[in-house]
């Protein structure tokens, strides 16, 4: 859903220009911008992961492995 929002960010953006009046204060602000981008940079390799652990035939090894990567990506992400 919120690649979706992405997808679409100047649509939205041209919308809530165009109708900033009657919006009150439900807009999005640049930095609001920037925080769903940096949220689905963060939450997009758990989504990946959910997809490649589906199924039956996922091993322990398999899921072993990337809750490795994923533990990297999170240490990488607070830095």
């Amino acid at each position: 859903m919120l690649s979706v929002l992405l997808e679409h960010e100047l649509g939205i953006d041209n919308y809530i220009k165009s109708n900033c009046d009657t919006l009150e204060e439900d807009y999005i602000l640049l930095q609001d911008w920037k925080l769903l981008c940096t949220i689905y940079t963060f939450l997009k390799p758990f989504y990946c992961v959910i997809l490649k652990t589906q199924g039956d035939y996922v091993t322990l090894n398999r899921v072993l492995f990337i809750i490795d990567v994923l533990i990297k990506h999170m240490e990488n992400s607070l830095v």
